[in-house]
C-alpha cells in the first residue's frame, strides 16, 4: 500500500548521551526531506541552527512550566513567548508555527513507524 504524504516531521529532544550538534541535525533533517520539527525545549543553539531553513517548528512549552502559566497573572506566559518565540520570528528567521505542550498522545503511534530510531520520536504529518 502506498500513501501520499505532504510533509514529514520529527520530534527533537535533547536528552541524549551522545548529542549531535544542532547544525548537523538540521542538515540531516534537510537531507532526508523533513520539513517539520517539534522541539521539546526552546534551546537557543537549536533555534539559531533552524533559522533560514524554512523548516516549520512547533515549540513545546515544558511541562514543568504549565502550572505557572495557567491562569497567568504575572505575565509568565508572555515572558516565555518573548524569550523563546518572538526573538526568533523576524523575517527569514525560524519558521515557528505554534507552541504546544510536551505531552503528546501521538508519540506512541510515532514509535511504530519506520523511522522510530531517528532522534527521539518521529511523526508523519499529513
Amino acid at each position: 500500500m502506498v500513501y501520499s504524504v505532504e510533509s514529514v516531521g520529527v520530534k527533537w529532544g535533547t536528552m541524549a548521551t551522545h548529542r549531535l550538534t544542532p547544525e548537523m541535525v538540521v542538515e540531516m533533517l534537510k537531507e532526508n526531506g523533513f520539513n517539520k520539527v517539534k522541539l521539546f525545549e526552546a534551546d537557543s543553539k537549536i533555534l539559531t541552527a533552524l533559522a533560514g531553513t524554512g523548516i516549520e517548528v512547533m515549540l513545546a512549552i515544558p511541562n514543568m512550566r504549565l502550572a505557572e502559566m495557567s491562569g497567568d497573572n504575572n505575565g509568565v506566559a508572555a515572558y516565555w513567548v518573548e524569550e523563546n518565540v518572538t526573538q526568533y520570528t523576524y523575517n527569514g528567521a525560524v519558521n515557528i508555527k505554534l507552541s504546544g505542550t510536551v505531552l503528546d498522545p501521538f508519540c506512541y503511534f510515532a514509535s511504530l513507524i519506520l523511522l522510530e530510531s531517528f532522534l527521539s520520536c518521529v511523526c508523519c504529518v499529513a
